[in-house]
């Protein structure tokens, strides 16, 4: 990492504490419909402690239903694991170091509604307006996580949150990663902003988001590395090959602009105290407005290397730069992408406040200007959407819950795009048992029809693909350690993959995907076996998943000093069957399918202790305890190793008084 990136992340560090600890203590104004806080001075003698956890957080879809919020989980549970991947998928494939392009292993076809551009291999790393958290803090709130590992790799997760006003919240998420990596050529350096503001007009009638985002990184590709059997035959720290790729670097940019605005409508009741009247407001619901501004580019630059495997050169003729006298083999290819979109919304729902269940009802139009540039080709279009949502949840026990979802594009590059969808649930005193069905007709992704490059050019007009889904579930309600069952059957029709030329197919196969899920943490005395289990079964090849993976975690946990200090001494597990995983091409920025080497079947197992002080957490991880025990399959990618064994270190900090 270089001094410059270092000073910048302390900078903001420093900036946060010192804000956080500056702002005055903040009490609750009680005459607001929703837990609104309002600022008021304390005797600097004499420190005010909250008598609960002061900070709650809300999604604009529970906005949205009229939903309260949601008070923050602070247990120490999962500290340790503090890869995005890690955390959010359990299972993946990567590169072999953090922040490198990656997907998931457990399928999911339950896409939106919307024009994909292409696989964004760094999605997991973004900061999205549509996974903004909109605080409300009794007090100012401040998040810290900062780690520091083997080959230069430093984390910094930092969050703050404050109430500007009784009614006016705003706050700043921010994730950062540098990495030298493990083996050549394997550098990552990517940082994500994510600035959020909520407002509430004093009568209650107008609400406001507002999210904006900054995604920015430069991560090396190295093609993976050029022998399997020579690196599989060394030991320790001293594994390492040569590469394929040395000279080749990939940088994304992606930044957004995300409003929106609320105009309720409903009913304002007049309350006489003594000599006091006051007025309270009931929404019946709102007309919405949502305005959401977006660009981003993929730049992939290669001087140099001249691997016909990874790097053909289908359409041009070979490029050639001078350096120090030198003719040099160049390549640089990007991809642009922007959008404008503005979306009209109707919404009806009933007050939840005395109601013993939530009816909702919203009629939506929306449209979305798009533009494309790759190499010497632009395109431009209009996508016009339709939709429309019905709800109604009851929250006695032994009552029945339902919504409908219906959505249809009428013009634009998704023209006759089709969702229907349908779920209900029914609530018992012991457990939750849902299930339901969609039904998703949509043009395949942007760049698997159309893509111009120095290194790849093809043009297809694929038919529509068709996902229908049926799934239920059962969530247990009353247990200490509850149990989680998934169970989900997906029908996919004109299905696009990339093959082993690394160029989209469609295949007309009807594709069968089953897929079972089960979650269950047990507790003898003082340990702890919380266990996740995926099981998938496809009757296609085209679709590349292990058959069976696990995400264990298994601790001990002992309470000390009258349960002021807390100790986890335990091992993360993540373990899949072996299977032909997809390989990876950066000029294409896509997985794409191979015959050639199985991976898999072998566990990473990682040792940590973590102590939690107060507000602090404090762990120490060593990673990859089993490495050289058993050296094949010590990949999540082809070609890709896992990274080697190296202790981790980190803490977490909250500062909310």
């Amino acid at each position: 990492m270089s001094k410059y990136r270092i000073k910048k992340i302390y900078v903001v560090v420093i900036l946060f504490i010192s804000v956080s600890i500056s702002m005055k203590a903040q009490v609750v104004d009680s005459s607001s419909g929703i837990d609104i806080i309002t600022q008021a001075p304390t005797s600097p003698k004499k420190k005010v402690k909250p008598l609960f956890f002061p900070t709650s957080y809300i999604t604009e879809g529970e906005i949205d239903h009229d939903a309260n919020f949601h008070p923050i989980d602070t247990s120490m549970q999962r500290e340790e694991i503090n890869n995005p991947m890690y955390r959010k998928w359990g299972v993946f494939q990567d590169l072999g170091n953090v922040a490198t392009p990656g997907q998931s292993l457990v399928f999911n076809g339950n896409r939106p509604m919307d024009f994909n551009l292409c696989l964004n291999p760094f999605e997991t790393y973004f900061k999205r307006p549509e996974d903004t958290k909109y605080y409300n803090t009794k007090l100012p709130y401040s998040d810290f996580t900062y780690t520091q590992g083997y080959n230069e790799l430093q984390q910094l997760y930092a969050k703050h949150s404050q109430n500007i006003s009784p009614r006016w919240n705003f706050g700043v998420d921010y994730y950062g990663v540098t990495s030298k990596g493990y083996y050549l050529s394997q550098y990552t350096n990517t940082y994500h902003t994510q600035v959020f503001n909520r407002y509430q007009s004093k009568s209650g009638k107008y609400d406001m988001l507002l999210s904006l985002n900054f995604n920015y990184g430069v991560v090396d590709e190295n093609g993976g590395i050029r022998s399997d059997s020579a690196f599989e035959y060394l030991t320790g720290a001293s594994k390492t090959a040569e590469v394929r790729l040395q000279n080749s670097e990939t940088r994304f940019k992606s930044n957004s602009v995300y409003l929106k605005q609320y105009f309720h409508f409903g009913k304002t009741d007049q309350i006489i105290t003594k000599d006091d009247t006051t007025y309270t407001f009931h929404s019946r619901g709102y007309f919405s407005h949502t305005f959401k501004a977006e660009n981003m580019s993929y730049i992939f630059n290669s001087v140099g290397d001249t691997n016909q495997r990874l790097l053909p050169n289908y359409l041009y003729d070979t490029i050639y730069t001078t350096q120090n006298g030198l003719k040099t083999f160049t390549r640089f290819d990007s991809l642009y992408y922007g959008q404008i979109s503005n979306r009209l919304a109707y919404t009806l729902y009933n007050d939840t406040s005395k109601a013993k269940e939530k009816r909702y009802l919203e009629l939506a139009i929306s449209h979305k200007y798009i533009s494309i540039s790759q190499h010497e080709k632009q395109n431009s279009f209009n996508n016009v959407l339709l939709e429309g949502k019905i709800e109604r949840q009851k929250f006695d026990n032994n009552s029945l819950s339902f919504q409908a979802y219906g959505g249809y594009f009428a013009a634009g590059y998704n023209q006759n795009d089709l969702k229907l969808s349908a779920d209900a649930s029914f609530r018992t005193a012991l457990f939750d048992l849902s299930g339901g069905a969609y039904n998703h007709l949509f043009r395949p992704d942007f760049t698997s029809n159309q893509f111009r490059s120095y290194i790849f050019i093809w043009d297809n007009d694929f038919l529509k693909t068709n996902i229908s889904n049926w799934h239920v579930a059962m969530h247990t309600r009353k247990f200490k350690n509850n149990f989680h069952f998934s169970f989900n059957q997906y029908l996919l029709a004109n299905w696009v993959y990339y093959d082993k030329s690394m160029m989209p197919k469609q295949s007309f196969d009807v594709i069968l995907m089953q897929q079972l899920e089960v979650q269950k943490l047990f507790k003898v005395w003082r340990f702890y076996f919380d266990n996740r289990i995926v099981y998938q079964k496809t009757n296609n090849d085209i679709i590349r998943l292990p058959e069976l993976s696990a995400m264990l975690r298994y601790y001990l946990e002992i309470p000390m000093f009258k349960n002021k200090v807390i100790l986890q001494l335990g091992t993360d597990i993540f373990y899949n069957t072996a299977y032909y995983g997809n390989a990876y091409n950066p000029a294409i920025r896509s997985f794409y399918i191979q015959d050639e080497v199985k991976i898999g079947n072998y566990p990473m197992i990682n040792a940590f202790a973590s102590i939690k002080l107060r507000k602090a957490v404090i762990y120490f991880v060593y990673e990859h305890i089993n490495q050289d025990w058993v050296n094949k399959g010590f990949y999540y990618t082809v070609n890709s190793p896992l990274p080697l064994a190296g202790l981790r270190t980190g803490v977490r900090w909250r500062i909310f008084d």
